[in-house]
């Protein structure tokens, strides 16, 4: 291998014992890699990669804190190395040899336990890395473990109402992984699946779920985040500092690999596209499941009695921004089809009343909201993304489905639904 040049770019002097360096690492194909180190006394390191929107940068608040508590950091910036915008599929770009090589330098660098971080889409690329390591270099345990945030092991793009595939690798890593899930997250009420999709692997997972704590919270700007949030976050390098004690005591089993060769990241196919404003004929069992749930005012919905109506059933809450963008246009639909056969339930989901009604004060909104308290609808739903809608016929079954926001009171969108009356 090429050996790696690393380049110091500036030194920032914080005060404290040590000091951030950026550096970059240049692989074997020329391209070079941005790296942030807040270094400690220690050996171990922990490699933070970007989800596929980027690095954000909640990580510089607890970053030194993480160093003084003898693990060092450092903090890959994919995007911007690679000049690539944040995106649904960005990391689809990134070579799984070039990380790889990163990974060498770190033991070059005399680090003798490495632990990858990753959150959603960057989860699946620390699995993915950390098998093939596994797979590459059997006889050396450099990574320990990971640690993934909310990490999304859904392959392509869901569709309500359909249980999409699990990623391949999902199945494949016997590492230990120390998973942690806020709970204002589509991922929460799939957490069992997540845990048993990680497990199947043969991997040890330690499941820390964060009560009423934002999805991104270890990223987002502070503006972005309630009061909750921030607390969790200046918590982060305990929580942290804890995970790598459990990893390191939880060596995985004898390494066998399960499969070929991993797909490099960059062959991945690219998500399908959805037209904004075209809802998509169901293609599962048009039998909709059970939804028998309270609004409210603690009255009783039950979709079977509904028979005779058009009904629109709406996946959401008050932290999903397009959810949030949405709302005001279900209030004119349902206005522009009054006296119609026509009905919205709009299914929020595991937030108390409370905090659902002071919400609700900004909208006049003139439809039934209906709650799924512990994420069972969203689980027999098959629902993965939110807003996910499913428009129910007369007949009691599902015709049309769409994955996230529409102008509902669209021509398009009313023309359809008309059409169902």
């Amino acid at each position: 291998m090429k050996i790696l040049q690393f380049i110091v770019l500036f030194l920032l002097c914080s005060g404290s014992v040590s000091a951030l360096t950026v550096f970059e690492v240049e692989v074997e194909n020329g391209n070079s890699y941005s790296i942030s180190h807040y270094p400690a006394q220690g050996k171990a390191l922990l490699l933070w990669l970007p989800s596929e929107f980027g690095l954000g940068n909640g990580y510089q608040s607890f970053a030194q804190d993480l160093a003084d508590k003898g693990i060092n950091l450092w903090v890959l910036d994919l995007h911007e190395s690679l000049m690539m915008p944040p995106g649904r599929d960005s990391l689809d770009k990134i070579s799984l040899t070039d990380i790889l090589q990163i990974v060498h330098a770190a033991g070059d660098k005399g680090f003798t336990e490495l632990y990858l971080s990753g959150s959603s889409r960057g989860a699946t690329l620390a699995l993915e890395i950390g098998y093939q390591w596994q797979v590459e270099q059997p006889k050396d345990d450099l990574i320990k473990g990971l640690i993934l945030f909310s990490p999304q092991l859904v392959e392509g793009r869901t569709v309500p109402g359909l249980r999409p595939p699990m990623v391949e690798i999902s199945a494949h890593s016997n590492l230990p992984v120390y998973l942690i899930q806020p709970e204002y997250s589509t991922k929460y009420a799939h957490r069992r699946q997540i845990l048993e999709q990680l497990q199947s692997g043969g991997s040890a997972v330690f499941a820390h779920y964060l009560s009423a704590i934002q999805d991104g919270f270890q990223s987002r700007s502070k503006g972005d985040l309630t009061a909750r949030d921030l607390q969790t976050r200046a918590e982060l390098a305990h929580i942290l500092r804890n995970a790598v004690t459990l990893l390191r005591a939880s060596a995985p089993a004898p390494f066998k690999a399960m499969r070929g060769p991993a797909k490099s990241i960059n062959d991945a196919a690219p998500g399908e596209t959805q037209k904004r404003f075209e809802l998509h004929p169901h293609s599962g069992d048009p039998v909709p499941p059970p939804l028998k749930l309270p609004d409210m005012t603690a009255s009783m919905i039950d979709l079977t009695q509904l028979k005779g109506t058009v009904v629109l059933v709406n996946f959401w809450a008050t932290w999903c921004g397009p959810c949030v963008r949405e709302i005001p246009s279900l209030s004119r639909l349902v206005d522009k089809l009054e006296g119609k056969p026509f009905r919205v339930l709009a299914i929020n989901i595991n937030e108390p009343k409370s905090e659902i009604r002071r919400f609700l004060e900004q909208f006049n909104v003139n439809f039934d909201i209906v709650l799924d308290a512990d994420g069972q609808a969203v689980r027999d739903w098959n629902v993965y993304a939110y807003p996910s809608n499913f428009v129910i016929d007369r007949s009691g079954a599902i015709r049309y489905v769409y994955r996230g926001a529409l102008e509902w009171d669209d021509k398009d969108i009313v023309n359809v639904i008309e059409s169902m009356f």
